[in-house]
Parts: C-alpha cells; structure tokens; sequence
C-alpha cells in the first residue's frame, strides 16, 4: 500500500479525454492534490450488457469543471447498469459558463444515465453519484445529474457537504 506526502495537480484540457468505455466499461481511479476538467471529459461508460465499472476520485484540495468539462458513467444502451461516480474534494466547483449543447442541455456536469434520450434504452439501472466534500458549488448552469431514457431506474445522488452554493440547478428526471 503506496503512500504519497504530496500529491500533484492533475489537468486535463483542450478536450483531452480519460475514457475507459466498452462493454462492461473499465473503472478510473484518480488520486491526488487537486484535479482540473476544463473543456475535458472524464468518462466510463458501459456498451453492452454488462454493468459499468464506475469513477472514482479522491483529491485533497479543489475539483474543478469548466467550459464544457464532464465527469460521466452512462449505460448507453440501457442493458448492462451503468456504473457509480464517487468523488471527494476539499472543494468542488463546476461551472458551466452558461453553456448548453444543441439539446439545451448544460454542458459542464457530473452525470450518470441509462439509455440514449433519442433512441429510449433498456431495463438497467443507471449509476449513483456520490458527493463528499467541504464546500459544493454548481454556478451557471452546471449540473449533477442522474436520469433515465428507458424502463430502467434513474441511479440516486448523495451528496454530504458542509456548505452548499446552487446558481443553477441540481436536476434528476425520470
């Protein structure tokens, strides 16, 4: 068992992606002092039939989304559950700069779904989304969300933090 006194910032940027999607999708663990998404994705999503292998991320100090960035675990097509996001910060702030997609959907977002909202999807459950963290800010039309597209259940979001600031929502729709 490794132990690190100091732990680095960790950037991605530029529409740089972690990405461990496919059938069963693959699990991202991500440790250290202070994570950046900026314009970035994290993702591990699941294609087939068999349940998502989820995110994990643990750092000391700030996690913060912007422009567009993304943490999301989604069963695409609804058959295999999709997998679990779990993130602890110090600080957590995602702001999504007032931007939306061609759908009107906030771009800058932590979210976990099953199906496709064009193409409907199948019985599995999306994944839960846990939060913990000192001070939680979602500004601008950023969003946590867990939402289904098809028979299966929409994956629940707790979240435990010691101040909490919304100037834009906090959306979960069945």
């Amino acid at each position: 068992n490794a132990t690190f006194p100091q732990q680095g910032q960790i950037n991605l940027q530029n529409s740089a992606q972690l990405n461990a999607s496919g059938v069963g999708g693959g699990r991202i663990v991500i440790r250290g002092g202070r994570l950046t998404v900026d314009n970035s994705k994290i993702q591990a999503n699941t294609t087939g039939s068999t349940g998502g292998q989820g995110i994990d991320i643990a750092v000391v100090n700030d996690l913060d989304l912007a422009n567009g960035g993304q943490i999301n675990s989604l069963s695409t097509k609804g058959l295999g559950a999709g997998g679990n996001i779990k993130v602890n910060a110090g600080f957590i702030r995602l702001d999504g700069g007032g931007q939306v997609d061609d759908n009107f959907t906030p771009t800058t977002q932590i979210s976990a779904a099953t199906g496709d909202p064009f193409l409907g999807g199948g019985p599995a459950k999306g994944g839960d989304i846990v939060v913990q963290t000192g001070h939680l800010e979602l500004v601008n039309s950023a969003q946590i969300s867990s939402a289904t597209f098809g028979a299966g259940k929409a994956g629940r979001i707790e979240i435990t933090a010691s101040s909490v600031r919304l100037d834009a929502r906090l959306t979960t729709p069945t």
